[in-house]
């Protein structure tokens, strides 16, 4: 069985959507900056990663009714974010050759804080891209460094390592929160349907009390007239005395709901209430 429940797969849709939104405002900035700067073809580049934004939005737009799976979201995010490290490469590589002043680790730093806070789905899969977005980032520092040997001074790669860890951090603390806020939707949906539970058991006990009652006054009445029936109406009473004991476990379950009212914990005194049936 799935861990995901519908709220979990509902967010890790929705926070695909605040993925692609981020994307697309991104890049369609860059279009027009990196296209000035550095010419044409980023600027082309750019427009092709804003296209894939909205053909993925148009995607999740399309099956609004019908959800698709959360490994088709990790994909769909994964299309989104990988496009991110070649336009990284290439334009801050062009940008350099140009011979313009750069901080070609910003995007890859902006890249793991991206993953970090819109990553649908699984951590382990955010955590493997963010550690390859870390990868990428010490392969560039090098061969940077092979041809601009100033890089060596920069402070790089370490802050883009420290960057990954803060995002390692920050995941791992969104995960924590995800998973506390799913066991007390847990809990509440628990306490809830023990709380429907109370109400049926004392509607059925109001139900039964009448009943219970017209048996015990036609006992009596029996006995009362037919004094010989006297072992058939005991066999009777005990049967009612039995259901009687029935009722008032029943009505123990009132004491559900004011526990459950007063915040307390019901467990135990639902525990209570059912020793009394074994």
């Amino acid at each position: 069985m799935s861990k995901y429940t519908p709220e979990s797969h509902m967010e890790s849709y929705r926070t695909l959507i605040f993925a692609c939104a981020a994307a697309f405002v991104v890049q369609a900035i860059f279009v027009f900056l990196d296209g000035y700067t550095l010419g044409t073809f980023m600027g082309w580049l750019n427009s092709s990663h804003v296209l894939i934004s909205v053909i993925i939005g148009f995607w999740l737009f399309q099956n609004r009714k019908n959800i698709p799976s959360v490994r088709s979201l990790e994909i769909g995010f994964f299309i989104l974010s990988a496009p991110f490290l070649v336009t990284t490469w290439i334009g801050e590589s062009t940008g350099l050759a140009l011979g313009q002043l750069r901080q070609p680790f910003v995007p890859l730093q902006f890249l793991c804080i991206y993953i970090a806070v819109l990553s649908p789905g699984r951590v382990i899969i955010a955590a493997f891209e963010i550690l390859v977005t870390l990868v990428v980032a010490v392969t560039f520092w090098f061969v940077l460094k092979a041809q601009y040997p100033l890089t060596g001074v920069t402070g790089e790669p370490y802050a883009t390592l420290t960057y990954g860890l803060v995002a390692l951090m920050m995941l791992s603390a969104r995960a924590y929160r995800k998973g506390i806020i799913q066991k007390l939707e847990k809990t509440k949906a628990e306490a809830e349907a023990f709380e429907r539970a109370a109400r049926l058991f004392l509607a059925v006990r109001d139900r039964a009390n009448s009943p219970l009652q017209v048996i015990n006054l036609c006992a009596t009445l029996i006995v009362a007239r037919n004094p010989d029936e006297t072992e058939t109406v005991e066999r009777l009473q005990r049967s009612l005395v039995k259901l009687q004991e029935l009722t008032d476990i029943l009505a123990e379950t009132e004491v559900w709901r004011e526990t459950y009212k007063a915040g307390g914990d019901i467990s135990v005194e639902i525990d209570k209430t059912f020793s009394k049936l074994v």
